[in-house]
């Protein structure tokens, strides 16, 4: 009885442990020739949004590195570089966020131009 209990208990723990996985919001961010980075965190607008400083002021990098490793400082994970090289993809954890700005990223994503 031991055996099976500890057998059933072995075959369940992968399914318990995976359940548990955190949850991203994902972000592509374009570095482009002005020096400067913009975050794409939901897809639809197409415009995204620079990163700026406290002021409001857009933040200039002098190369990519820079602007991954701000982005790394940040909490940003970097996950891959497309093959242009202009686009970068990020994820971050939704614990990081607060309930409006998710809510705000996946209302802005799941919402249709009409």
């Amino acid at each position: 009885m031991r055996k099976l209990l500890l057998v059933l208990t072995m075959l369940c723990l992968p399914i318990l442990v995976f359940s548990q996985a955190k949850k991203y919001v994902y972000a592509k961010a374009e570095y482009n020739s002005k020096r400067y980075c913009i975050i794409h965190c939901n897809y639809d607008d197409g415009k995204g949004t620079p990163i700026m400083n406290e002021k409001g002021d857009i933040l200039k990098f002098r190369t990519d590195i820079e602007f991954i490793n701000y982005l790394a400082n940040e909490g940003w994970e970097f996950v891959l570089r497309d093959s242009t090289g202009y686009y970068y993809y990020f994820k971050k954890p939704q614990s990081e966020f607060t309930e409006e700005e998710l809510s705000d990223i996946i209302r802005t994503t799941n919402t249709k131009k009409k």
